[in-house]
């Protein structure tokens, strides 16, 4: 079971340093640049807690994380619609 939780913190880790990597081109005032790397921010720390959770939390856990990745995602949809981040980032 840890593997699958290094496995999970791992790709958070991956997500929000593309997160940041995607966010560096909007502009310094712009919202969503901020929020988006709140929200991965959020991520991370919920992923990385989620092995130390014990069995009965885990499952709030989780549904707290894939709440965050749904809201990360359309975050990201609202960014590439509005032309912050192009097709191929998306």
């Amino acid at each position: 079971m840890d593997d699958f939780y290094s496995f999970l913190e791992s790709k958070t880790e991956r997500l929000v340093t593309a997160l940041y990597m995607i966010t560096n081109f909007f502009p310094e005032r712009e919202p969503m640049k901020w929020r988006l790397r709140d929200e991965g921010l959020k991520l991370l720390s919920r992923t990385a807690a989620l092995k130390d959770t014990k069995l009965a939390q885990r499952a709030e856990g989780m549904q707290a994380t894939l709440a965050g990745i749904q809201e990360t995602g359309a975050l990201l949809d609202i960014a590439r619609l509005a032309d912050f981040i192009s097709e191929m980032n998306y």
